[in-house]
């Protein structure tokens, strides 16, 4: 060992190499290694729903490409992101996506959207509109209060019966609303959502049925409403996609 530190010595002095450049380790150690700047998307936190009645943080690949984007992209609704929030966090998505995930998930498509005069770039609005939820509409106060209610009016004899207390066996849901006197759509957009946006997020167009005095939609789950609390808006199929009539309501388990 004295025989290689002299030779070291030597070598230093021969060459005018410091003595602390031969006696570095070969690698640093990991403990003193600078850290990786971290280049985890948003998109690598999801939320996934993991039974029916919890929804837990996992950790997931970054968002895939086009085949698989349309899950992602409800994944993103339910975490209220907006277009200009889910385009920061991923560039590569475009208009192209989000039609693609309404043509999978509702009746909305770029057919309907000609066929009402809207340019394709409503689709963004549609989205945004999606993924806020209805928390606006349920504050303003130009919007009317829409009927829920187990009922329809012919088990009613014509009566509209409001409720907002509902069982888990009470599937079907029927929703009454007014309109103004000028709308000139056949269709109107109607929300269902449930209160965190956990479990239920039905978005989707429906043809107007008058019902008398209302107009009405109805929505039956075949597998039963989860309990909780729920909203539901009406908008217009206009440009600004303006809310119309809002309510809320809550669905208990039989226990309770």
């Amino acid at each position: 060992m004295r025989t290689i530190k002299v030779l070291m010595v030597f070598l230093a002095v021969a060459t005018g190499v410091g003595l602390s450049t031969f006696l570095k380790p070969l690698k640093t150690p990991d403990a003193q290694r600078p850290a990786k700047p971290s280049t985890t998307s948003p998109f690598s936190q999801r939320i996934e729903l993991t039974n029916k009645n919890s929804i837990v943080e996992k950790q997931k690949s970054p968002l895939p490409k086009k085949e698989s984007t349309p899950k992602n992209l409800k994944d993103a609704i339910h975490l209220g992101m907006n277009y200009d929030e889910l385009i920061e966090a991923d560039p590569s998505i475009t208009e192209q996506h989000l039609h693609q995930l309404f043509t999978r998930n509702t009746h909305i498509n770029l057919q309907w959207l000609h066929d009402n005069g809207f340019p394709e770039s409503t689709i963004q609005s549609l989205f945004n509109l999606w993924s806020s939820g209805n928390a606006k509409a349920l504050q303003r106060k130009d919007v009317k209060p829409l009927v829920v209610s187990r009922y329809n009016t012919h088990q009613s004899n014509g009566i509209y019966k409001a409720q907002t207390q509902f069982s888990q066996f009470d599937r079907r849901l029927n929703v009454y609303f007014p309109l103004p006197d000028n709308y000139s759509a056949d269709s109107v957009i109607i929300h269902w959502r449930h209160s965190d946006g956990s479990t239920l997020s039905h978005f989707d167009r429906h043809p107007l049925q008058s019902d008398g005095q209302y107009h009405n939609a109805w929505l039956r789950l075949p597998g039963g409403w989860e309990s909780g609390e729920y909203d539901v808006a009406v908008y217009a199929a206009d440009s600004q996609l303006t809310p119309l009539a809002a309510n809320r309501f809550a669905i208990s388990s039989p226990s309770n």
